[in-house]
């Protein structure tokens, strides 16, 4: 089984969803409001499972749930969430990993975080890297060339345009 990855996720993600054993539901058949309404009545049940969450950090009875079994519900509604969320970009002609990876370089630059996208991946898949050009040269390069990624299984790393 090959590591998951952005770009490998969002294609078992679209071929499930077109599938005919899948959901059998073309990507194109909704809009992207389509797809926002459902994305967001997953977040919608996440947010409900938090405010059970709430009542066991404040004491409060009402929940037939145990703290660990709203846990792992949590869980279960952020990943709907996100798979969702990933047919939407790919409804949009968008790439996951790209908007990502610019949107943490552009925040990262605005708020002065001198760090590599790759540096929030965990250790056993991080690319080892030197000490590169400066955040703000890389983040611009980013924006204007996202196609210039390098790609080390999957893990992005900005290169410095030649």
């Amino acid at each position: 089984m090959r590591e998951l990855t952005f770009d490998n996720f969002s294609e078992a993600n679209l071929k499930r969803c077109e599938h005919p054993k899948g959901f059998n539901h073309n990507l194109k058949s909704w809009s992207a409001s389509d797809w926002v309404t459902a994305t967001l009545g997953e977040l919608g049940e996440a947010a409900n499972i938090v405010k059970k969450l709430n009542r066991v950090r404040d004491s409060i009875p009402g929940n037939k749930e145990t703290p660990e079994q709203l846990k792992k519900m949590l869980a279960d509604e952020l990943a709907d969430t996100f798979i969702y969320l990933d047919l939407l970009v790919q409804s949009l002609g968008l790439n996951m990993r790209d908007i990502v990876v610019s949107k943490f370089v552009k925040t990262s630059v605005k708020i002065g975080y001198e760090t590599h996208p790759e540096s929030v991946v965990n250790d056993s898949t991080a690319v080892k890297h030197k000490r590169s050009p400066s955040l703000s040269t890389r983040a611009s390069f980013v924006t204007t060339r996202q196609s210039s990624y390098k790609v080390a299984g999957d893990c992005p790393t900005i290169a410095q345009h030649r």
